[in-house]
């Protein structure tokens, strides 16, 4: 009974949010917003529409006071348009700048990627360029990647892991750990934004410009869902991306093996694993060669590295004194 109710909650919370962005969002195309576009340009193109008009209204002359109007204000419509959209180039190249002089490579590359490398698309994939064979291939090359390579180990593994689960009670849960409508907020505010949407076409823009009463309904479900301990059916639902792994898909023949894949999961679940994260984290504790993924983790590495190798080569300059 009470798994259905929280399935329910979840599948109403999704419902509200795709509903209020269809009724209050408007959609448009890649690129329909200009961001370098001002009030300037908005009243020159007005000058022009209202000259054009008047042009054609008296039979459109090619010459006259209403004719020299009509050429005067294109050109200056036009001109203008050219020089706001010459100031990108000028914005890209002082990014660029400040980016060399804060020393900082990562900002650097992605302003150039950004501005004068053309992503290649793939379009074949083992000699194939229809879409849904290509996509049957993905899908059956996933499928077999994340099933087990033994399936009695695979069972054995299971039910050890069901028998142990069995008996387990864990730490004492304080109120220290509950999820609260404090925490939610908090987490949705820090959600990276401009990302894919998930299976049923939310992403952190809906919980992010939404009503603060959303807080309010995810730290309820997040409650339910740590008391009854059951996951609604909704956080499951996830699709794979395959990213290709070389850069150059155009010319070279490529393969399922070529791509990883990147799985999209539901927006609620990642605040609900970003709480739990917050209020569990201490105990997670991985192996100390697991350097993927891990906060601080490769700037300790590099001065480990600097330090070894700085070490190496004082070893060389002494053993080299010592030899002369």
């Amino acid at each position: 009974m009470v798994r259905s109710i929280i399935d329910q909650l979840y599948d109403r919370i999704a419902l509200v949010l795709r509903d209020a962005e269809r009724h209050f969002v408007p959609r448009h195309r890649k690129n329909f917003y200009k961001f370098w576009w001002n009030e300037e340009l908005t009243a020159l193109k007005q000058a022009s529409v209202e000259s054009d008009r008047a042009w054609k209204a008296v039979g459109r002359p090619r010459s006259g006071v209403i004719f020299n109007k009509r050429q005067q204000c294109r050109l200056i419509y036009r001109k203008r348009l050219k020089d706001c959209q010459m100031e990108l180039s000028v914005s890209y190249s002082n990014d660029l700048h400040d980016a060399l002089l804060c020393k900082n490579n990562t900002l650097f590359w992605k302003r150039w990627r950004f501005k004068f490398e053309i992503s290649s698309r793939c379009v074949e994939v083992e000699q194939s360029t229809n879409s849904d064979l290509i996509a049957a291939k993905f899908a059956s090359h996933f499928y077999n990647a994340y099933s087990a390579d033994d399936v009695d180990i695979a069972e054995s593994l299971r039910k050890q892991y069901v028998a142990m689960r069995s008996g387990y009670c864990g730490f004492p849960v304080t109120d220290a750990h509950t999820i609260d409508t404090e925490l939610v907020s908090s987490v949705i505010a820090r959600l990276a934004r401009g990302k894919a949407a998930d299976a049923v076409g939310l992403s952190a823009e809906h919980v992010i410009y939404s009503h603060p009463s959303i807080s309010v309904a995810l730290a309820k479900l997040f409650r339910l869902i740590m008391v009854y301990r059951y996951v609604p059916a909704g956080f499951r639902y996830s699709y794979i991306v395959p990213v290709p792994k070389m850069k150059d898909c155009r010319t070279k023949s490529v393969n399922c093996d070529d791509f990883r894949g990147i799985a999209i999961s539901p927006i609620l679940s990642k605040v609900f694993e970003h709480c739990i994260l917050d209020r569990f984290g201490s105990p997670f504790v991985s192996c100390d060669a697991q350097y993927g993924f891990k906060r601080f983790l490769v700037v300790e590495m590099q001065y480990i590295l600097f330090g070894k190798l700085l070490n190496d080569s004082l070893k060389v300059i002494v053993l080299s004194i010592s030899v002369h």
